[in-house]
């Protein structure tokens, strides 16, 4: 009997833990940038208690090295004149818009 249950016992907690990882992942691409501007808050020992504007410092890191270019149509992103990443090239203008964007959500 305790030979089957172990196994058994076992199956039973991977699927549990599968099933959860599957209904709620530990990422998602819908609050990335909140969590990064959580960390960011954490970082200067802010710990925030009711939802808050994108801090500054975050808005200039998600405009600089976050990925527009996968939002919208590579023909949306050839009119912006993205052809390549952000952080590669002089692009202070897009740059700045973004963190424009960025900071009045």
């Amino acid at each position: 009997m305790a030979r089957l249950a172990v196994p058994l016992l076992a199956a039973l907690a991977a699927l549990r833990v599968f099933l959860f990882a599957a209904a709620f992942p530990f990422f998602d691409n819908v609050d990335e940038q909140l969590q990064l501007d959580l960390v960011v808050k954490y970082s200067h020992a802010h710990f925030p208690t009711r939802f808050e504007p994108i801090a500054p410092e975050s808005a200039a890191l998600l405009a600089r090295y976050g990925s527009p270019e996968f939002l919208m149509t590579l023909d949306r992103a050839a009119q912006v004149g993205l052809v390549e990443p952000l952080w590669r090239g002089h692009h202070e203008a897009i740059v700045d818009s973004l963190r424009n964007e960025w900071e009045s959500i």
